[in-house]
């Protein structure tokens, strides 16, 4: 008989780890523990979309046992915090296992998230984060206790899960993952209990809901820096695509034998191509932009969900100790001049400094604001100001 993961899981999180984990996302405790009504269902349903093929399944855990997540590591929320060192540390860890889960539409679960569960984008962002090696260390963990530790039972055992999910997914989630969830998941929103003998708010509330749904993806859109690529000297020799089909991930080898699960085309892959290309040599023109690196609005802070990809440049740099970089940082053309300079310098200061947290050399960096000089599209349209928000970087030696 098939074992309900979601209930199981439900289990493990008690009192004490909501405080720490509201604590670390800056909610209340009645708040977060209300989140993860819906948090599980989306890490489990993505998790099972992940593993829907051998490939996908054999992918994940060979991800889980490089990042630790062997199932043996520890066992509740509580202890999971407790032994990693705390619920930030939990987080770091997350971080890159969320590209690897959801693939293109991480994006879109964060938001789908924040408007189920009533939370800033920053805070979905962090509590995915926080529950992806939570449920992903529990489900090894169960596997281990069967007796049957490998891709094929991991395989099995999520793709057991439908009937469980189908009837908890909270609206939309089946939506936002791809995969179906029956009606509950389809639908755009609940109707409360009070109103479903009315006709009106049967089909009022979900169209309500949609149109909430599409005023926060526009927002966060106009708000998300991205990539593209160039510098002072000359045009662009590489610039990434601004738009592209869904990411194919692959793992890349490094000489030090650490293996990265990154886009086949992202900028991990391109570095990892010029550096190891003997017949490409360094100049001042061929940069590469930073694909998933979010910043909060206006600000130089970076996001949690950047994690990810600066963990696998600092790998890079680590496997390859001769290198060094340079990186820019652009901003659009509205607003003055002065402040996009500012905003451009301080961004590109603090993507070092968050190498050098990882344990790259500061002697190894460069930074540079441009503000809004060198765009790579035009500003008079809003795509063109997303494009020209951007960090890329160069290398300088190799």
């Amino acid at each position: 008989m098939a074992v309900n993961l979601l209930d199981l899981i439900g289990r493990e999180i008690g009192d004490d780890a909501i405080s720490a984990v509201a604590s670390a996302i800056g909610e209340s405790s009645g708040v977060t523990k209300l989140a993860m009504g819906s948090l599980m269902p989306a890490i489990l349903g993505g998790l099972m979309g992940k593993v829907s093929t051998a490939q996908g399944a054999s992918d994940l855990l060979k991800l889980a046992e490089q990042s630790g997540l062997d199932g043996s590591r520890f066992g509740n929320m509580a202890s999971a915090a407790s032994a990693l060192g705390g619920v930030p540390a939990l987080l770091k860890l997350g971080a890159p296992l969320l590209p690897a889960i959801f693939g293109t539409r991480q994006n879109s679960v964060t938001d789908w998230l924040s408007f189920a569960a009533g939370l800033n984008r920053n805070a979905a962002s962090s509590l995915l984060s926080i529950g992806a090696p939570f449920v992903l260390n529990w489900i090894l963990k169960h596997l281990r206790t069967g007796g049957n530790y490998n891709a094929a039972e991991l395989g099995n055992l999520l793709g057991s899960q439908s009937s469980f999910l189908r009837g908890v997914a909270p609206a939309g989630l089946g939506q936002v993952l791809g995969i179906d969830l029956g009606d509950a998941g389809r639908a755009a929103a609940a109707v409360p209990a009070a109103a479903r003998g009315s006709s009106l708010w049967t089909w009022l509330l979900p169209l309500i809901a949609l149109l909430l749904l599409s005023w926060l993806w526009r927002g966060r859109r106009q708000e998300e820096p991205v990539a593209t690529t160039p510098e002072p000297q000359a045009p662009p020799a590489e610039v990434a695509p601004a738009t592209s089909p869904a990411p194919v991930f692959v793992l890349r080898g490094l000489p030090n034998g650490v293996k990265l699960n990154v886009p086949q085309n992202g900028i991990e892959s391109q570095l990892i191509a010029f550096i190891e290309d003997p017949n490409r040599p360094v100049d001042r023109t061929t940069w590469f932009s930073f694909d998933r690196l979010e910043f909060e609005t206006a600000s130089a802070a970076l996001m949690p969900s950047s994690q990810e990809q600066l963990k696998n440049i600092a790998d890079i740099l680590s496997a390859y100790p001769q290198v060094e970089i340079k990186i820019g940082g652009y901003t659009d053309s509205l607003g003055d001049d002065a402040e996009n300079m500012k905003l451009s310098q301080d961004r590109a200061t603090n993507t070092m400094n968050a190498l050098v947290q990882l344990g790259v050399a500061p002697a190894r960096m460069a930074a540079e604001g441009y503000g809004e000089q060198f765009p790579v599209a035009s500003n008079d349209t809003e795509e063109g100001r997303r494009r020209n928000r951007r960090i890329d970087l160069r290398v300088t030696t190799k």
